[in-house]
């Protein structure tokens, strides 16, 4: 659960990776020029030409750490509790269903071949199988409704986390804010530009004034 989250919030973030490339084209063209281009190895090669937008120059970047998100922001330690509690309870009546099945089924095989059940047990038998695939078959669209579930509520965890970069970004003059951490493409952060402990403060007071949550 928390991997997709992670990279959910890894896509939500990626587009914003691109600047370093531009921040460490801009401060290393020549003075005056708003053009670079890549220097040419094989005469074969193309060259390739592209434009550095002006107003990055002085550009503000920070960062989060997406696995610090993903284990202190409450909205989803608590789904990721709730589903894991649910589905670990699921998946254990399932296997335990699924083995007295097998066995049932095998057990009847053998009869069958040994003609040692009558027809009328046969068909006692067989009914009882098939309600315990008819059983297991219910135990898997409740899963895939438990899942699609937790999708729907990551979506919207997602969703509110976005906002709320948004907002901050306008409020603290803040161009980028990159995920780091997690699979993220960012190899690199200065831990003066770590600004996760103020997100996760704002993200968890309004979760917990919005669901009245206690604070943990």
């Amino acid at each position: 659960m928390n991997n997709r989250i992670s990279l959910l919030l890894n896509v939500v973030l990626l587009a914003a990776v691109a600047v370093l490339f531009y921040l460490h084209f801009k401060g290393n063209k020549p003075a005056g020029s708003e053009t670079a281009k890549t220097t040419k190895t094989d005469s074969a090669a193309p060259k390739l030409t592209f434009e550095i937008p002006k107003n990055l120059a002085g550009a503000r970047v920070l960062y989060i750490n997406i696995d610090s998100i993903n284990l202190r922001y409450q909205a989803i330690t608590d789904l990721s509790r709730e589903t894991e509690a649910y589905m670990k309870n699921l998946d254990a009546r399932y296997q335990k269903r699924q083995m007295e099945v097998q066995q049932q089924y095998y057990t009847y095989q053998q009869r069958a071949q040994a003609q040692t059940i009558s027809a009328s047990e046969a068909e006692a038998e067989e009914k009882s199988i098939n309600a315990g695939m008819e059983e297991l078959a219910k135990m898997e669209r409740e899963l895939g409704q438990l899942q699609n579930n937790a999708s729907k509520k990551n979506e919207k965890i997602v969703t509110e986390v976005s906002a709320y970069f948004k907002e901050y970004s306008k409020t603290k003059g803040v161009d980028f804010i990159l995920g780091y951490g997690g699979g993220s493409m960012v190899m690199y952060a200065n831990d003066s530009l770590d600004v996760t402990s103020d997100v996760l403060n704002a993200l968890n007071a309004t979760y917990r004034q919005k669901t009245g949550t206690p604070k943990k």
